[in-house]
């Protein structure tokens, strides 16, 4: 083994996986047929978000030696980061034919049933591999998580306090910890304490970012309500949430409908802003109480440039809606009162585009937002021409039911992504 690839291996276990990846590229010029350092180089780019030339790598050293466990493992690894689960499962069952004997390929595959939200299978990976290796801390970890999602909530507490007791300085541990504690609405300041745990023995875990920011926002109630939902959709297969949110729809309908006939008005107001305020929290929520953290010390410095990113979108848009109704109430027009409305009901397609995973799903979505903005303006130029009224029907029509129908688009594109 030559000693840019043993610094290389150091490197990677000390997360630092730029200077890894130099030691390994002059590893390959020296040694351009060392089937370990592309696969090492593979997992240090994906490791770098730098999934296709990661990809390339774990092919290269498949290549070279098609019957090493180890690279058909990286190459399913990078691929569940990628989110090709079905490809990634693929090349994991290679792995698993060639050495069936390695607990860590089976903690993989947990992984891999965790992101297809098959909890029972997620599981049962899981349990495989602690009967190769009870000490194996990811399996611990995903028998956690899936028993959490099952709705095993001492079981799952209990485990990944064991898991911590194996290793206390495994990140992924206290990750899960935490968001195990936000999935059973426990205190987000417990949880946020987890995160902060994990994120201080590797700074660079995007998985326990990602869940102080939920931590943080949790702490407003409205949010923790919101987040509690959002967690429990999660466990849902794509046509059981849809069925779910069709069937709560129904619901508001016949309650609406019994409240008309039993002449109870105040009621059925209160139940129908209740109902649309919920369905509209459900989209902006993510998106409003990101924004909100922009104004604390310590989440501002934890949000990602995407986030931040978005967040400036949602708030220069919250800006024109509060300009538009404080001019309403300065001026009375009816006319301006119109335009803070529909810049109100253009929340719902701006935050499903935001809500979208990088990708098709998000390019799709922001043509479709764009479609409704040209129909908006066109609205307010026909208005001010004095245009013929059919025009402005046309094109009102496009605006209100494109934003009506975008979150169901949103979704819709959202689980094609997932089965793919």
């Amino acid at each position: 083994m030559g000693v840019h690839l043993e610094r290389a291996q150091l490197l990677i276990g000390q997360s630092r996986y730029e200077m890894a990846e130099k030691e390994l590229r002059q590893e390959l010029s020296q040694s351009p047929d060392s089937a370990i350092a592309h696969a090492l180089l593979g997992l240090c780019l994906s490791y770098r978000q730098k999934h296709q030339e990661a990809t390339q790598e774990a092919q290269l050293a498949i290549g070279l030696a098609p019957d090493w466990a180890y690279a058909h493992y990286i190459l399913a690894y990078i691929l569940c980061d990628r989110e090709h689960l079905r490809d990634a499962e693929i090349s994991l069952a290679e792995a698993i034919r060639i050495d069936p004997a390695n607990s860590g390929y089976f903690a993989l595959r947990s992984r891999i049933r965790y992101n297809q939200r098959l909890w029972q299978e997620a599981l049962n990976a899981a349990q495989q591999g602690l009967a190769i290796d009870p000490e194996d801390v990811e399996c611990l970890n995903y028998h956690a998580l899936a028993l959490s999602q099952l709705g095993r909530a001492q079981e799952a507490k209990t485990a990944i306090e064991d898991a911590i007791a194996k290793d206390p300085e495994n990140a992924s541990s206290y990750a899960s910890l935490g968001w195990i504690l936000l999935t059973q609405g426990k205190n987000p300041n417990k949880a946020s304490e987890s995160f902060r745990e994990a994120l201080r023995l590797n700074p660079t875990f995007e998985w326990a970012r990602q869940g102080i920011v939920e931590a943080m926002k949790a702490k407003n109630p409205i949010y923790r309500v919101m987040l509690r939902y959002f967690l429990f959709c999660s466990r849902l297969d794509n046509r059981p949430r849809l069925l779910f949110s069709i069937g709560l729809y129904f619901v508001f309908r016949l309650l609406v409908g019994g409240l008309a006939v039993a002449n109870l008005n105040p009621l059925l107001w209160l139940i129908g802003i209740a109902y649309i305020s919920f369905v509209v929290l459900t989209w902006i929520a993510d998106p409003l109480f990101t924004l909100l953290l922009r104004f604390d010390n310590f989440g501002r410095l934890i949000l990602s440039e995407e986030e931040i990113n978005k967040s400036n979108l949602f708030g220069g848009l919250s800006l024109c809606i509060i300009i538009a109704v404080a001019a309403w109430f300065t001026t009375k027009n009816p006319n301006v009162l119109a335009a803070a409305i529909s810049l109100i009901w253009f929340l719902l397609p701006v935050s499903a585009t935001l809500q979208c995973p990088a990708g098709s799903a998000r390019k799709f979505m922001t043509i479709y937002t764009i479609i409704l903005a040209i129909a908006w303006l066109m609205i307010v130029v026909l208005q001010l021409l004095e245009y013929p009224s059919i025009l402005t029907t046309i094109f009102f029509s496009v605006f209100f039911l494109g934003g009506m129908l975008s979150t169901w688009v949103a979704n819709a594109l959202m689980g094609v992504k997932q089965n793919k």
